[in-house]
């Protein structure tokens, strides 16, 4: 089941409900903010992050490791993202774009993005053919709430496609 409602006026959340198979009786929610441009659940504050690794998983796929010098720890929890702001366009709401953590938090000030290519992506272009180990990325988050409750007492199993 998935329930869609306005959290307020900045932000529409969706809440999915999962289902035990083997006893149909149990269920639980993960929530998941749909508006991540004004989404009132996400970090307002601006980071730098400077690229620590870029590596081809694929032929369309690059994992990006990133570092926040700023932050002795960067706190966040699976399920969570991040939204950079990059150099594609003079309207700041057009340079946003948000990607989903790919590494679990480990108490660094380190994340993963795994982002596969979208020829007509600015975003992924941007990240692709214009940075490089050492190049520098503004950001802000981690934000969403498309995460697992803190305590889980049965064995659940996610299936999805591509990244983010």
């Amino acid at each position: 089941m998935i329930y869609v409602r306005k959290r307020d006026d900045n932000c529409l959340y969706m809440k999915i409900m999962i289902v035990n198979i083997q006893y149909p009786g149990e269920a639980f929610f993960v929530n998941c903010c749909l508006n991540t441009q004004i989404c009132s659940m996400a970090s307002e504050t601006w980071y730098t992050a400077r690229i620590t690794g870029i590596f081809d998983e694929t032929e369309n796929t690059k994992r990006f490791y990133f570092r926040v010098p700023g932050l002795p720890v960067f706190h966040f929890k699976p399920g969570q993202f991040v939204t950079f702001d990059l150099p594609i366009h003079e309207k700041k709401n057009r340079r946003w774009r948000s990607y989903s953590i790919a590494s679990a938090p480990n108490g660094s000030n380190e994340f993963e993005l795994v982002i596969s290519s979208n020829p007509q992506g600015l975003g992924t272009n941007y990240l692709w053919k214009k940075t490089q180990v050492g190049s520098s990325v503004t950001f802000k988050g981690p934000a969403g709430v498309f995460t697992l409750p803190e305590k889980l007492d049965i064995d659940i199993c996610f299936v999805a496609t591509g990244t983010g």
